[in-house]
């Protein structure tokens, strides 16, 4: 199964935006998902390919948790851990983690339409997919672009000098390189997450340490409907 950098690699060949050539049974299998898709082949000739919406479904905004929402291209475009979505293969894959691969198509340019035919059913999906990724505790640490180089936390992480240390280090380039269980008690400490949201330094969600981008423009929602 190709990696989600494997498949932007190739998604981004096809599209013609990128011209160095690609080979291996990855390339080949991305490439008949597109062959094979209708809705897939159209997008990549559009322009739409590869660029992220300026906002997401006004019916998918109360799915985020306090008030920290990043843009789709800052959700499509920050890096994630190589086994975010555990399972190897789509049909393996929990609805929850299948609604998130939507929210990653939306992200990259697909409208809800095509990402299923009835929008009220693609809506939904968004939603569930969404809700899923807010409960990981390294989004809502990385969703407050905080600067972790000029800002501590109000309290000790990490139960030995050297974990604390590490802990801090990795905050600095991408949250999201904490284990769930490492961030999980930085979220759940009502004083620590106030003081994240509200009172720290801050800084792009998207900076040199933390990002594998994906998309490399913008496009207007409202006007795409």
């Amino acid at each position: 199964m190709p990696t989600w950098e494997q498949v932007a690699a190739t998604l981004n060949h096809v599209a013609g935006k990128t011209h160095y050539p690609l080979f291996g049974e990855y390339f080949l299998t991305v490439k008949s998902w597109v062959d094979a898709s209708p809705v897939l082949a159209s997008w990549i000739k559009g322009g739409r390919c590869l660029a992220s919406p300026s906002a997401w479904p006004e019916a998918v905004l109360p799915f985020f948790k306090y008030r920290l929402i990043p843009t789709p291209y800052e959700v499509v475009n920050v890096q994630y851990p190589r086994n975010f979505v555990a399972s190897t293969t789509y049909t393996h894959l929990g609805r929850n983690e299948r609604s998130f691969l939507n929210v990653l198509l939306y992200s990259m340019g697909l409208l809800p339409e095509e990402i299923n035919p009835e929008r009220d059913i693609a809506l939904r999906s968004l939603a569930e997919g969404i809700t899923w990724l807010v409960e990981d505790p390294r989004f809502i640490i990385w969703a407050t672009g905080t600067d972790f180089s000029r800002s501590t936390l109000p309290f000790k992480v990490g139960s030995t000098l050297n974990e604390q240390m590490s802990i801090i280090e990795r905050l600095k380039k991408n949250p999201f390189l904490l284990s769930k269980e490492e961030a999980r008690p930085i979220v759940e400490s009502p004083t620590a997450l106030t003081y994240l949201i509200y009172s720290t330094h801050k800084q792009p969600r998207l900076t040199p340490t933390n990002s594998n981008y994906v998309t490399d423009g913008v496009f207007d929602a409202d006007q795409e409907g």
